[in-house]
């Protein structure tokens, strides 16, 4: 993104955050953003979703530029819930009902991880590591890895008892990485 704050560039006449953050709002009770840089402008599109929302940085303690599991952590720490969902600002087409779909699948299995994976056949499997939801009872752990050295969220959720959910198309988990998109920006 050439430097560029991901979650705030232009996707379709939005910042791309605020896709996500309307596909998440009618399937959750709370809304949060983990955000290290220009916090006033995630503070006014969330706002414009959800005004009761807040917007942190991970948590002071964290060393800088630790990654999204530091992000992780963080919301982990500050939830009132037994659940998290995270979705990353760059998924602008995540599907209606992916929380409703992953819940069920977390109270059927015990599951401390459940994330979607897309494609037909178990060679073609795409694990969207990042669009997760999480219990929270997972925090001390998650504090042990992180402490360890550990960065990576896929490391990270192997570590725990978790669980798949399927979904196709995969377009619904596109990741926007760099300014020209196949699906067209701005």
């Amino acid at each position: 993104m050439g430097g560029r704050d991901k979650g705030l560039v232009p996707y379709r006449g939005r910042p791309l955050v605020s896709w996500v953050l309307d596909a998440m709002a009618p399937q959750v009770g709370r809304l949060n953003v983990v955000a290290n840089r220009n916090p006033g402008d995630y503070a006014a599109l969330l706002h414009a979703t959800w005004p009761s929302g807040q917007v942190r940085p991970d948590d002071p303690d964290l060393p800088p530029r630790s990654g999204p599991l530091a992000g992780v952590l963080t919301a982990l720490r500050h939830s009132t819930s037994p659940w998290i969902w995270v979705n990353p600002c760059d998924t602008p087409g995540l599907p209606h009902d992916l929380l409703d779909v992953m819940m069920r699948k977390a109270l059927q299995t015990d599951a401390d991880v459940v994330l979607p994976v897309t494609g037909v056949t178990p060679q073609d499997a795409r694990h969207h590591w990042l669009c997760v939801l999480i219990n929270t009872r997972v925090c001390p752990h998650t504090e042990q890895v992180f402490a360890s050295g550990e960065r990576k969220i896929g490391q990270w959720v192997r570590s725990l008892h978790w669980e798949t959910v399927s979904f196709d198309p995969e377009t619904g988990f596109m990741n926007i990485n760099n300014l020209e998109t196949p699906h067209g920006r701005d």
